[in-house]
């Protein structure tokens, strides 16, 4: 897994390591500014043979009936949008896919993310521009 770096100066920087470093000012705007920790709001989607398209929250959480199905991420609204994506289905993988679905975001694996595990995903830019790696 690499290591992750994001910071005001130079963006978003991929090494050899693991884990996630935030070097920056954080400021958030509109509906999920908050003092205190962020949370989806309990709504959780349920990945599917055709990939199941998520929405803007920030954190999203994803259950699955079948290791093979899929959600896919949404377009990017602009470069440095973070989502936490996190399987809450105890029995099941899912794969994380690109908005188009043609191709896997998370490394390896088959593109899964494994059960009761979590990814953070980066965009890079506006639209189909996603970044991913396994958290745990």
């Amino acid at each position: 897994m690499p290591k992750i770096t994001i910071n005001d100066k130079v963006g978003i920087k991929e090494e050899i390591g693991s884990g996630v470093n935030f070097i920056s000012n954080v400021t958030l705007q509109g509906d999920h500014a908050s003092l205190a920790a962020t949370f989806c709001g309990g709504d959780t989607t349920t990945a599917a043979a055709d990939a199941v398209e998520l929405d803007h929250r920030f954190v999203q959480l994803v259950d699955s009936a079948n290791n093979a199905h899929k959600v896919k991420m949404p377009s990017a609204k602009g470069a440095g949008q973070l989502m936490i994506i996190v399987n809450v289905d105890a029995g099941q993988d899912f794969v994380l896919r690109n908005n188009a679905d043609d191709a896997n975001i998370l490394a390896g694996s088959g593109g899964a993310l494994g059960e009761g595990k979590i990814a953070l995903c980066v965009s890079t830019a506006s639209g189909d521009n996603w970044s991913g790696s396994r958290l745990t």
